[in-house]
């Protein structure tokens, strides 16, 4: 494994292949890697920043559309380049669904009220500096999986995952859904 790729859990680098399964990027398979953190027994997809996760979707795709609505186009205009690629504007729709299902979750997690009119500027505001991506200074939803990846918590930006704090197996560590709350859960009284 190379050697700058650390485990989000617990930080650990002694990283193993575990297995490879195949995604769709738009109308390809691509090949996935799964790796094992051998520090506490997680393991993590490497997915291309260039595929969406969870989606057939480009990254840039998806980007492009959403600046777009967020400057006032309208569905099909923003989304010109989809539906020339044969797509079915109900796919629009599904992206603007999952984008706000998505800043809900960032707006209960890292306790930031961002409003659903302008989420996409404003979560740009926060990111994009903070993830120091110097190759793609636009790419958004990079940025911000990157961000709640060095905070202990997953990709939050299509990530098919329905819990995204991470949890701490080995060590018998928890990260809590307030980020403010201690790391270690207190030990409960015994009552015997």
């Amino acid at each position: 494994m190379p050697n700058d790729i650390t485990c989000p859990t617990c930080g650990c680098v002694d990283l193993k292949l575990h297995a490879r399964y195949a995604k769709y990027h738009r109308n390809c398979l691509i090949d996935i890697v799964r790796i094992l953190c051998l520090g506490c027994g997680t393991t993590h997809a490497l997915i291309p920043s260039f595929s969406l996760p969870n989606s057939s979707h480009d990254t840039e795709d998806v980007e492009k559309y959403l600046a777009a609505r967020e400057l006032g186009q309208t569905r099909r205009e923003a989304g010109a380049h989809f539906l020339g690629a044969g797509r079915d504007v109900r796919v629009l729709k599904r992206i603007e669904r999952s984008f706000e299902r998505c800043v809900r979750n960032w707006s209960a997690i890292f306790a930031m009220d961002i409003a659903a009119k302008h989420a996409y500027k404003v979560l740009a505001a926060v990111v994009v500096v903070e993830a120091r991506i110097v190759e793609k200074p636009a790419a958004v939803l990079l940025a911000a999986n990157l961000y709640a990846l060095e905070r202990g918590v997953n990709a939050v930006f299509a990530s098919r995952s329905s819990i995204l704090l991470f949890r701490y197996r080995k060590t018998g560590m928890t990260i809590s859904h307030n980020l403010d709350s201690p790391r270690n859960a207190p030990v409960a009284p015994d009552s015997s």
